[in-house]
């Protein structure tokens, strides 16, 4: 069973990796420019925040691979 949680927890990391580029031109560069455009008085905080956006998304994806490898998430009805 630990193997299988590993490769997992492995594949959830190459599968995230895969996606993330796409992900970021398709789905944030867009979202950051509607808020740049809705808002364009935004102050140094604020526009630290939506530059910061990629590197959550890249370190959301390392965090979820990395608890369904340790069993911290998944849908196991094991006790562990």
């Amino acid at each position: 069973m630990i193997f299988v949680r590993a490769f997992f927890g492995i594949a959830i990391i190459v599968f995230g990796f895969i996606i993330y580029p796409s992900y970021i031109e398709n789905v944030i560069d867009p979202l950051v420019a509607i808020a740049t455009a809705l808002s364009p008085g935004m102050n140094i905080l604020e526009q630290t925040y939506l530059q910061v956006l990629p590197l959550v998304i890249f370190l959301l994806i390392l965090f979820f691979g990395i608890m369904y490898m340790l069993g911290k998430a998944g849908g196991s009805k094991e006790p562990q």
